[in-house]
């Protein structure tokens, strides 16, 4: 059981390459067909999938500054761990991508769009917290594993994506409501499995080089 999970970082970030190859092809083979609306809802789709290797792989080590910034003692043993975030990461991938490729609707498009402009609004956050409390380690900028591509991927794609559903008028109020109240809903259930999976994966960790990756310098 271990060893099984010891291989699950390896398994979310091969899944996430996968799955941004997949969803890239689907776009350029069938960008003629696809409305503005559906065409950037791939692109979010894709941005998603390169937003996980540049916070576990390129420069690595969110868990390690997330678990930091929670006010961990030694972040490299937790509470956050590479069972916890690769077993949510890929549960996201394979269930929101048959729903990307097979029936992309607004109602999709609008979730994942308000899911890239939170992550963009957290991790800025994070960002704050850790130059906050490294600022004397000489950390003096409010970069974090995963700004670069929620700043200039996420936010611009899904505003675009949020102006054009907004103008074309593809939702009712309703459905804006119901959307809302089911990403409150993902979010809590994230935070609840995370908690969960914390104490099954302690002391797995992504296996970059280094573990700490981007903080080492910080160390």
């Amino acid at each position: 059981m271990k060893k099984f999970l010891n291989q699950l970082p390896h398994l979310h970030l091969y899944l996430s390459i996968s799955c941004f190859i997949i969803t890239a092809t689907m776009l350029l083979l069938r960008f003629a067909d696809l409305t503005v609306v559906e065409r950037l809802t791939y692109a979010s789709f894709c941005i998603l999938c390169l937003h996980m290797q540049e916070e576990y792989r390129l420069p690595g080590g969110f868990i390690y500054g997330l678990n930091m910034v929670m006010g961990a003692k030694d972040p490299l043993a937790g509470p956050g761990n590479g069972v916890s975030a690769a077993t949510v990461d890929m549960l996201t991938l394979v269930i929101w991508l048959p729903m990307l490729l097979l029936d992309c609707t607004p109602a999709f498009s609008l979730f994942l769009c308000l899911f890239g402009l939170i992550e963009a609004v957290m991790h800025t956050g994070f960002g704050l917290v850790a130059h906050h409390k490294l600022a004397a380690k000489g950390k003096d900028t409010i970069y974090f594993p995963g700004n670069a591509t929620a700043w200039f991927l996420f936010a611009p794609v899904d505003l675009a994506l949020l102006t054009k559903l907004i103008s074309a008028h593809l939702l009712t109020a309703g459905q804006w409501g119901l959307i809302g109240a089911i990403m409150v809903v993902f979010i809590v259930a994230i935070l609840v499995l995370e908690q969960f999976l914390a104490k099954v994966g302690q002391g797995v960790v992504y296996r970059t080089r280094p573990v700490e990756g981007y903080f080492k310098a910080f160390r």
